[in-house]
């Protein structure tokens, strides 16, 4: 397993391919991306991710994961796509909590992946590439699991998808969707994390995404500014979703009209409101130094900054 001792000095870029079939096409992937990446910095690790998520890519890993044939031929394409474009490790993204009759699957896939990307690099004599994944939210109450034991054996690290827990154009309600902490009934990162170390997951294998986006949700009810406030569905761009950058512009731009960004320390996230109707969550600066002091204080590995939505 390749070491992470000095991974506060590693820097991750991350190519993202889709879950078409149970193998790549080279053609899907840029041949020049890490190195283009490293003539501008040479510390720069990159990733290869395989994306799982969504309906029609999750019915292909279930696919895959049942069938050993199909595991083979996932994982001995993914480490020669990864080889021959000179990433140096894989990233499984968007893996859903699966149900119980496909956590043996599951831990079997990082079972067999380790022992081939150990088995390549031993023969070709290059480094090991890393082998890491992208874990969610999963409640107490939850049926859904992951493999934690088999997780904790193969995996390099889990980068814990600590954002998008509430988003407009699922929730008909304003929900903070990055917080922190949070009472039991709302989910938060607290929660989460504790919840992953309960089912046998260790934290100095987890690192914690930093989000640089947050939602905006149109209000049902003008004024109606609190959390769990009914809402119907995104306000400013189509699926309410905001990076950084122009959450900040709209704060300044509309600043002689009222608009405050306010620190919420009960939930850690920044939120303001605009024109009385439309209502909006982030990180801001506030929150984002208290993750950092809650990620040193829980031995987390790390954490991950974000650009944009993931899920």
């Amino acid at each position: 397993m390749a070491s992470t001792s000095n991974l506060t000095w590693i820097f991750l870029l991350i190519f993202f391919l889709p879950l078409t079939s149970h193998t790549f096409a080279s053609s899907w992937v840029k041949a020049a991306f890490t190195q283009t990446v490293k003539l501008l910095n040479p510390t720069v690790s990159t990733l290869l991710s395989i994306w799982a998520g969504g309906t029609h890519n999750d019915s292909l890993f279930s696919s895959m994961l049942n069938q050993s044939s199909h595991r083979k031929s996932f994982i001995h394409s993914s480490i020669a796509t990864a080889r021959s474009h000179g990433f140096q490790g894989l990233d499984l993204c968007g893996a859903s909590p699966r149900p119980a009759s496909e956590l043996a699957d599951f831990g079997s896939l990082l079972e067999e992946w380790r022992a081939a990307i150990t088995s390549e690099a031993r023969n070709s004599s290059k480094p090991e590439l890393l082998l890491v994944m992208a874990g969610y939210y999963i409640r107490a109450s939850d049926s859904t699991s992951y493999p934690f034991d088999s997780m904790q054996r193969n995996l390099d690290w889990v980068h814990f998808v600590a954002y998008d827990y509430y988003i407009p154009t699922k929730n008909n309600i304003t929900g903070f969707h990055a917080a922190l902490y949070g009472p039991t009934n709302w989910d938060n990162t607290d929660s989460g994390i504790k919840e992953w170390r309960r089912r046998g997951f260790s934290s100095n294998k987890l690192l914690i995404g930093l989000p640089y986006h947050g939602y905006a949700w149109k209000l049902v009810n003008p004024g109606e500014s609190c959390i769990a406030a009914p809402a119907s569905g995104p306000a400013i761009t189509m699926d309410g979703s905001m990076g950084y950058k122009l959450i900040k512009s709209v704060v300044r731009s509309l600043g002689n009209d009222g608009v405050v960004s306010r620190f919420n320390d009960t939930f850690v996230v920044d939120q303001f409101t605009v024109a009385s109707t439309t209502w909006v969550d982030f990180d801001d600066v506030d929150s984002i130094r208290a993750k950092v002091s809650y990620a040193k204080e829980k031995g987390l590995l790390w954490l991950q900054r974000v650009p944009g939505c993931q899920r």
